[in-house]
């Protein structure tokens, strides 16, 4: 079971693709719009195809000033040759994150094999498939897979052009071209990001290693005039065509914000990413854990200086930076398994090492995770209000297996490569049984697809036409799955639209505005007929609703 460790070349190419496929298509179809983002991203994306305007990118009216193109433009062409005008695939949207999520994989294990050996490469390039962060961003429609492929892509070449003149050999033209190229593509998705993560790994080094001559088998002044041909034109057009707003919406607020204050409620102290790190890194945050000592004890290593110049400045910058989410850190992720694998895959230096504090931290810290994920899957559905689900039940037997196996490892680490496929196989049962099963089973937390399944029907018996006004409920998912003329309102102007064209409105409003709406509707002497009434539960801000359907009669 373990000959798969030791592929090369085209067989380990095949193998990866395939695994990741196994790990990230499980729920890719079926599950929802999970994340806001998500439904933001995908709507503006949807409506560059409307409006046939994909230089300004906007969110119904509004201008979504906050990330540059690149990933729209990617949505838009997936979206263009599969999804429904008339019953919206958000899985369309979030086919370059697929691409983007396996492209990464695949980079790791180049990059993995080149800095230590075949074994070491896979074994990252597994890792980083089978991590939980990474198999939760294949599965949205966001920039940061699509940014962890383009940033794996430089990071490579960079890896490459590091070792090269540490061994005294010429870096290829085209390979230092492509570096500038992946620099230009991450600039497009996700704006200056990557200069932080490269930028900070060529600082570190040139300043550890004191000699910055290596830079130049990357070819940097002609290198960046590739990088600003990519850039330039959308940045030059976009510019022109908000005057300047995006660069203050973009810099001004989205970006420099984040540096001083908790952007939209998502502050924390430094430290956090440690914490987190236990769990978007699941389940080798152990060996990660495990592997601490070891690292720091090999930094003198060529490759190990390398990963440690990638992790470390990011990592601190991060910790600064006031708002924090969970997936900043994914751009990490591969360097982390990179010089996780290459310590685990020699097994004589692995196995010579103590246990102390280090190790018994992340002992505990993914304990704790495991078991917490347990708990969810045994209370959470009772928690919204759903019925126990069968695909619990499978869920917990893969968190079981994991569990069992890191024990085993825990008692002996010589035992972690051999044990390696069975974790790559309790996790391939506990994410798909997740995310292909028992999150779309829970019905409450959906609550846009309900409306729209409704609103659907009535445009399909009554008016094709008919508009959506959505009083109490303005989840950016609605907009999405409805219809980009959904209206945002509240109770007046429900019922304004109500009595102007009755057949074609459909009223949702949820119970905190109801007593008021139906005040309103009293006054003005209409007459309206219930839809439906859809209880469910609102993740986004953690409480339990009711929403009634109304049409005029």
């Amino acid at each position: 079971m373990n000959n798969f460790i030791d592929f090369t070349g085209k067989k380990a190419a095949i193998f990866l693709i395939l695994l990741s496929l196994f790990l990230f298509i499980p729920g890719f179809f079926t599950l929802p719009a999970v994340d806001r983002d998500e439904s933001r991203y995908a709507q503006a994306s949807k409506q560059m195809i409307e409006s046939s305007n994909f230089i300004d990118i906007r969110f119904q009216d509004e201008p979504r000033h906050k990330k540059p193109v690149g990933i729209y433009w990617m949505q838009s062409i997936a979206a263009n040759l599969f999804d429904d005008k008339n019953k919206p695939r958000v899985w369309a949207y979030r086919i370059p994150s697929l691409i983007g999520a396996i492209v990464a994989v695949l980079l790791t294990w180049v990059a993995g094999t080149y800095l230590f050996n075949s074994r070491a490469g896979m074994l990252s390039g597994l890792m980083v498939a089978g991590c939980l962060m990474v198999g939760y961003e294949a599965r949205q429609a966001k920039t940061d897979a699509v940014l962890l492929a383009s940033i794996m892509a430089a990071q490579t070449i960079l890896a490459i052009a590091w070792v090269s003149w540490q061994k005294k050999e010429k870096l290829p033209s085209w390979m230092a071209y492509l570096f500038w190229m992946s620099v230009g593509l991450s600039a497009l998705v996700k704006g200056p990001i990557i200069l932080i993560i490269c930028g900070g790994a060529v600082i570190f080094l040139g300043v550890w290693k004191r000699s910055w001559c290596w830079l130049k088998t990357l070819r940097p002044i002609s290198g960046v005039f590739i990088t600003l041909a990519i850039i330039l034109p959308w940045f030059l057009a976009i510019g022109v065509e908000s005057q300047g707003a995006f660069f203050k919406e973009a810099v001004g607020h989205d970006l420099l914000k984040k540096v001083y204050s908790g952007q939209e409620s998502h502050g924390a102290p430094p430290g956090y990413y440690i914490i987190t790190f236990w769990a978007t890194f699941w389940p080798f945050a152990l060996l990660a854990g495990f592997s601490a000592r070891l690292i720091w004890h090999q930094r003198e290593n060529t490759s190990v200086a390398f990963c440690i110049a990638w992790v470390l400045p990011t990592w601190l910058i991060f910790e600064v930076i006031i708002t924090k989410l969970p997936h900043y850190m994914l751009p990490l992720f591969p360097a982390v398994a990179i010089l996780t694998s290459g310590m685990i895959s020699d097994k004589n230096m692995w196995s010579t090492e103590k246990r102390g504090v280090i190790e018994w931290i992340s002992i505990v810290s993914t304990g704790i995770v495991t078991l917490g994920m347990m708990v969810v899957l045994i209370i959470g559905a009772s928690l919204i209000g759903d019925n126990f689900s069968i695909w619990s039940i499978v869920g917990l037997a893969g968190l079981v297996w994991v569990l069992i196996l890191l024990c085993r490892i825990t008692m002996d680490r010589t035992l972690t490569v051999r044990l390696f496929p069975q974790i790559l196989l309790a996790t391939i049962i506990f994410t798909g049984s997740c995310f292909s099963g028992f999150f779309p089973s829970l019905k409450s937390l959906w609550i846009s697809p309900r409306i729209a399944e409704v609103v659907s029907e009535y445009r399909r018996e009554n008016c094709e036409d008919a508009v959506l006004h959505a009083v109490g409920y303005h989840e950016p998912s609605l907009i999405f799955q409805v219809g980009t003329d959904t209206v945002l309102t509240n109770s007046e102007g429900a019922v304004a639209a109500l009595e102007m064209k009755p057949n074609c409105t459909v009223a949702v409003i949820g119970d905190r505005d109801l007593e008021h709406f139906n005040k309103l509707v009293v006054k003005k002497g209409l007459n309206l007929h219930q839809l439906a009434e859809i209880q469910g539960f609102n993740y986004s801000r953690g409480q339990k609703m009711m929403l009634r359907l109304f049409s005029g009669s």
